[in-house]
């Protein structure tokens, strides 16, 4: 054990082998450490990239829908599904109503279904920059 003024620092002991299991889940819950991002904020952010030099041009919601078809046709349905959910993960509060249009009419165009993510994520937008009609 190491002593740093009044704080003592201990070592981690083992626990008996069938005791120690469901303790050691806590103890990482307990730490406080961050979730890693999501697999699908990975494999998104050349597509985040892309959309973010659109927005500093001001280009149209048509012109974010080009786009983000020609990066997405290339990948199957669910991996498709998946970038655009990293993207509106990564963006956050960044995603302007052109951009939820593009999504939404990329999605229709490509017949990609709307997963529960998908949907949760587009309405959080939508009613973040407060266009309920959509």
């Amino acid at each position: 054990a190491v002593l740093f003024g009044r704080y003592k620092v201990r070592t981690f002991q083992k626990t008996p082998s069938g005791a120690g299991t469901k303790q050691g889940k806590c103890l990482l819950a307990e730490a406080g450490e961050a979730p890693s991002p999501s697999q699908a904020a990975e494999v998104a952010i050349p597509l985040v990239r892309i959309v973010k030099q659109l927005m500093q041009k001001g280009a149209d919601s048509k012109e974010f829908a080009v786009e983000l078809v020609c990066q997405l046709q290339t990948k199957s349905d669910e991996e498709a599904t998946s970038m655009l959910v990293g993207m509106l993960e990564i963006m956050g509060k960044a995603v302007t109503s052109k951009v939820l249009v593009a999504v939404r009419s990329v999605m229709i165009d490509c017949n990609l279904k709307l997963t529960p993510r998908l949907g949760e994520l587009l309405l959080r937008n939508y009613a973040g920059i407060q266009l309920y009609q959509e």
